[in-house]
């Protein structure tokens, strides 16, 4: 009797596993991140955002100058080809496995400190968000994604960014694909750059 109620048991926790969820994301900057993390299972939706922040007093930031923004630029580039390799096991590992982004936006609306600073920084978004969302999409598949960068020539210097993403995919596969960023995450932390 024992023995059967361990099967059943593990047969239902199988079963978990492998029944399908929607995650759905979003990440806003207007000067504050906002985030917002819900996740569907069996038509049940639950919002895992953090919605009890304490607004903490706004430090004074730093402007940055361009040359610490191109040194900043060069070690993200250099991070990512470190990692190049590993991230794109787990896109491919997504793709495989059936974790599928049913819907992906990013809008960003900005200005520099004048046209000329707004006109290259038009240009660095766009490069990076459609090459970031071409990326994904060749490798995992989005079924409907959408880019929109909105520089403002006018207004002083601001950044108002979205990004949105709704995917579809199993418990197995959330937590295999945690592993291997846990494995990067560690293999970061222990390298000098």
């Amino acid at each position: 009797m024992g023995i059967l109620i361990i099967l059943i048991v593990v047969a239902i926790i199988a079963l978990l596993l492998f029944l399908p969820i929607t995650i759905e994301y979003a990440v806003s900057y207007d000067g504050n991140f906002k985030s917002r993390f819900l996740i569907r299972f069996f038509g049940i939706k639950n919002d895992l955002s953090n919605k009890k922040r304490e607004k903490k007093p706004k430090k004074e930031k730093k402007k940055k100058k361009i040359s610490e923004i191109i040194e900043d630029i060069k070690y993200y580039k250099k991070l990512f080809k470190t990692f190049k390799s590993d991230i794109s096991m787990i896109l491919k590992y997504a793709k495989d496995k059936g974790i599928k982004i049913k819907q992906a936006s990013i809008d960003i609306a900005f200005a520099g400190k004048d046209a000329m600073q707004t006109g290259i920084f038009t240009g660095i978004v766009n490069a990076t968000s459609y090459n970031m969302v071409s990326v994904v999409d060749r490798t995992v598949g989005i079924e409907d994604w959408s880019v929109n960068v909105q520089p403002d020539f006018h207004k002083d210097a601001f950044v108002d960014a979205k990004i949105h993403c709704i995917l579809n995919t199993k418990f197995a596969h959330i937590i295999v694909v945690l592993m291997r960023f846990l494995k990067i995450y560690l293999k970061h932390k222990t390298k000098k750059y």
